[in-house]
């Protein structure tokens, strides 16, 4: 299927089509329509990580990008303790994260290198995370607008006042990691 055509995005676009649906057999149901935005965000997080891997860039720090702190990584024991319910392992964000100036890149490559920092990518949407800048940004909007025709989608109306933009991290590395055999 054609990325632009999940379950007729244009038609997630259209909110009176989602409002007047109370009947179980419409089409688009909230939940139909928030699964496909998370097709399409988890589409364009893939096609970006496969971008930067195609050019040497996952681990690379490059004008614009978007880093953080990786997450706070918790044991089931050590989970229930602080937050008071049971749960496998778990990760909780960091939040504080920043856009890579062309005179930080030495120090933030060296971050990343060491595991102190991780370079985010897009979840495209409306949300409160910082946008890419400079290169970085080039990189997206060729994924977005070229590699995948999304250059058109209006998010504000896909996603009416949810604000369901983010950034996901370029990589994630298992904790506890056990193999029986």
């Amino acid at each position: 299927n054609d990325i632009n055509d999940i379950n007729g995005l244009n038609n997630i676009n259209n909110k009176e089509n989602i409002n007047n649906n109370k009947n179980k057999n419409s089409k688009i149901t909230k939940r139909n329509r928030l699964f496909a935005i998370a097709a399409v965000q988890a589409s364009v997080f893939n096609w970006w990580l496969s971008d930067r891997a195609r050019f040497g860039l996952v681990d690379s720090v490059i004008p614009g990008d978007v880093v953080r702190k990786p997450p706070v990584l918790h044991s089931a024991e050590n989970f229930r303790e602080n937050f008071g319910r049971p749960s496998s392992t778990i990760a909780r964000p960091a939040s504080n994260a920043v856009v890579a100036a062309e005179d930080q890149l030495e120090i933030l490559r060296d971050s990343v290198g060491g595991g102190d920092l991780v370079i985010t990518g897009p979840l495209p949407g409306l949300g409160g995370t910082p946008l890419a800048e400079k290169d970085a940004l080039e990189r997206e909007e060729d994924v977005m607008h070229t590699q995948l025709g999304l250059g058109g989608l209006q998010w504000d109306e896909v996603v009416g006042d949810r604000k369901l933009g983010s950034r996901r991290d370029a990589v994630a590395w298992p904790m506890d990691v056990r193999t029986d055999m």
